[in-house]
């Protein structure tokens, strides 16, 4: 994803769950932490569990669990 697609849906989650917090640091850290890799201006996960993880969490989050 670029960097773009990664911030508008940041701000969405922060909108829709009222995080606090600056979207740019959150891209910073989860690069820092090995979570996201960054390749020709482009971001992935660093690996696919990450990925899965992050998946899960939202689910949740919608079913409300």
């Amino acid at each position: 994803m670029t960097e773009d697609e990664i911030l508008n849906y940041f701000v969405e989650c922060k909108t829709k769950y009222g995080f606090d917090i600056d979207t740019i640091y959150v891209i910073e850290i989860a690069t820092q932490l090995g979570i996201l890799d960054k390749r020709d201006e482009m971001y992935t996960f660093a690996h696919q569990a990450y990925q899965d993880y992050y998946h899960a969490q939202e689910e949740k989050a919608i079913l409300g669990i």
